[in-house]
């Protein structure tokens, strides 16, 4: 699972757009790790317009973070899209 998870992650290094390989990342992390299936899942919602449920799934990954860095990093990523959604 986890030379899958290097291989899509790669993908995703030149086309961060690529839907599949947020699919397969989703799939993979599923049952084994909620805050990067949260994250995966929302960053595929962002990218498919989809904001209201990409700022739920961020907020369930930020109840999953094991450590600060996560936690910072997915706490900006909810202010992001917040701000963003009140903007419209």
């Amino acid at each position: 699972q986890e030379d899958a998870a290097n291989y899509y992650y790669t993908i995703l290094t030149k086309d961060v757009a690529n839907t599949v390989a947020y699919e397969q990342l989703i799939s993979i992390y599923e049952n084994t790790d909620k805050y990067k299936y949260y994250i995966y899942r929302g960053n595929k919602n962002s990218i498919e317009g989809k904001l209201s449920f990409a700022i739920n799934d961020y907020k369930k990954a930020l109840s999953h973070a094991e450590d600060e860095a996560q936690i910072v990093m997915t706490r900006l990523t909810l202010a992001i899209f917040i701000a963003s959604l009140d903007r419209r």
